[in-house]
């Protein structure tokens, strides 16, 4: 089973396994979180030039608009982690959620205009570089440094759910209606709801404590 040390408050955390651990609603909370948090850009990286060109911009805008990304991932790595040690693990997660869910909503909003198009894809970049900074850190916050190679890479496999399911909806959506509108919904509505099930899952009384 794993091992938990003592928590940030100085209680101590009885060992639990991973019967226990998917049993947490802590651990669910980071897992619905991570789907919710990524899915948006991996969906785009692989879509953001025939979605911008598909609305009408210039091929270059399009690739320019991957190059954002990636500069909006690197940044937001960094970032976010800054964000966490300031907000705290809950708040910082609920507040990517919040930004990816808006940066989603300015490339539907803005898809006509190149330099928001880019400017969108630069902030959904920035909120899925910081999740690889800000779940680990919060993995240690609620279980524990030692533990971190175990329970991480779980959380981890929801984020391959997020590649496997992501851009093959949004892919078949796109053949099915000839426009990436239809996804691009889908994928706004996502974080909105994942948001929602992030506050309920680690908001349960008793273990709030260790999810701030």
């Amino acid at each position: 089973g794993l091992s938990l040390p003592a928590g940030p408050r100085g209680h101590s955390r009885a060992a639990v396994g991973y019967r226990r651990l998917l049993a947490d609603r802590r651990f669910w909370a980071l897992a619905v979180g991570i789907v919710a948090a990524t899915l948006p850009g991996l969906t785009f990286v692989g879509n953001l030039e025939p979605m911008g060109v598909s609305f009408g911009l210039a091929g270059a805008t399009a690739l320019g608009a991957i190059a954002a990304f990636a500069a909006g991932n690197a940044a937001g790595r960094i970032a976010w982690g800054a964000v966490f040690d300031r907000l705290g693990g809950r708040r910082t997660i609920a507040l990517s959620l919040a930004l990816v869910s808006l940066s989603v909503a300015a490339v539907v909003a803005l898809r006509g205009s190149g330099a928001g198009f880019v400017l969108a894809a630069v902030f959904v970049g920035f909120c899925y570089g910081g999740c690889f900074s800000v779940y680990a850190s919060q993995v240690v916050h609620v279980y524990g440094a030692s533990v971190l190679g175990t329970v991480y890479p779980l959380v981890l496999l929801a984020h391959g759910v997020s590649g496997m399911v992501g851009p093959r909806l949004a892919g078949r959506a796109f053949d099915a209606t000839g426009s990436f509108l239809p996804g691009l919904w889908g994928i706004l509505v996502l974080p909105v709801v994942g948001l929602a099930a992030y506050l309920v899952l680690s908001g349960r009384r008793g273990s709030r404590a260790a999810a701030e």
